[in-house]
C-alpha cells in the first residue's frame, strides 16, 4: 500500500503501483484551534493590522507579494515566525520597519503567535511549481478560523476556494489582504475550522486504519 499526499503525487506514482491511497497532510487541530479567540481580544482595535506567517523561510520561497504589500501599506505590521534559510527577499524585507522576523519556537507556542494576527499568509516555493500538496501549515491556519491569503500558481486548482483568499499576483495579494481585513466573523470562520478539524492527525490515523482494513492488510 502506497500513501500519497495529493492527487498529483498519486498520478505520478500510478505507473509504479496499482495500490495507491490518497492521504493528505494534517494538523494538530486541538492545539491550533486555541488561536480561534475573538479578534478583538488578540489585537487592539486601534492598533495596526497584523499579518502573520509561521514556518521555514526556504531559499526558494517567493516573498515578493509580501515585499510589495509591506511597501504599499507601511501602517500594517507583518510578523514572520520560523527558521530562515538564505533568501533574496530577506534583505529588502529587513529594511522595512513594519516587518519583523521572529525566531523559531516550540510547536506549543505557535498558536499564540497566530492569535496575534488578524490575517495569515501563505506563499509559493519556486522550485515546486507542479506541487499540489497542501502543506501542514495551511491546515494549522484553517484550524484557527483566521482569514487566510495564499498565493496560487496560474493553473492551480484552489483546494479551499470557499474559505481561503487565493491570489495569482502581488497586486491581487495586496487587494485580497485588504478584503480579508474587512471580513466579519461569520459562517466562513466555522467552515475554516471544520476543514481543520477534518484534517486532525487522529482523523488521518482513522483513514489509514480504514484503508488498510479494506485492503486486507490490517
Amino acid at each position: 500500500m502506497v500513501f500519497a499526499a495529493s492527487p498529483g503525487l498519486a498520478d505520478r506514482l500510478a505507473p509504479c503501483s496499482s495500490n495507491i491511497a490518497l492521504l493528505p497532510n494534517g494538523a494538530t487541530y486541538p492545539l491550533f484551534s486555541k488561536a480561534a479567540r475573538p479578534m478583538e481580544k488578540t489585537a487592539s482595535p486601534s492598533g495596526p493590522p497584523t499579518f502573520g506567517w509561521a514556518g521555514t523561510i526556504h531559499g526558494d520561497l517567493d516573498l515578493s507579494p509580501l515585499l510589495y504589500t509591506a511597501r504599499a501599506h507601511p501602517e500594517w505590521r507583518f510578523l514572520l515566525l520560523g527558521r530562515r534559510e538564505p533568501n533574496p527577499f530577506l534583505k529588502p524585507l529587513s529594511h522595512l520597519p513594519n516587518v519583523r522576523f521572529l525566531p523559531p519556537c516550540p510547536l506549543l507556542e505557535v498558536p499564540a503567535h497566530l492569535a496575534r494576527c488578524q490575517v495569515l499568509m501563505d506563499f509559493l516555493r519556486e522550485d515546486q511549481p507542479d506541487s499540489d500538496v497542501v502543506p501542514t501549515r495551511m491546515y494549522e491556519y484553517l484550524s484557527t478560523g483566521r482569514p487566510i491569503v495564499a498565493m496560487l500558481w496560474p493553473d492551480q486548482v484552489e483546494p479551499f476556494p470557499d474559505v481561503v483568499y487565493g491570489a495569482h499576483s502581488s497586486g491581487e495579494f495586496l487587494t485580497l489582504c485588504e478584503h480579508a481585513l474587512e471580513e466579519l466573523p461569520t459562517l466562513v470562520t466555522r467552515r475554516r475550522q471544520a476543514h481543520g478539524a477534518q484534517a486532525t492527525w487522529s482523523a488521518r490515523a482513522g483513514q489509514v486504519s480504514r484503508i488498510l482494513k479494506t485492503a486486507g492488510l490490517l
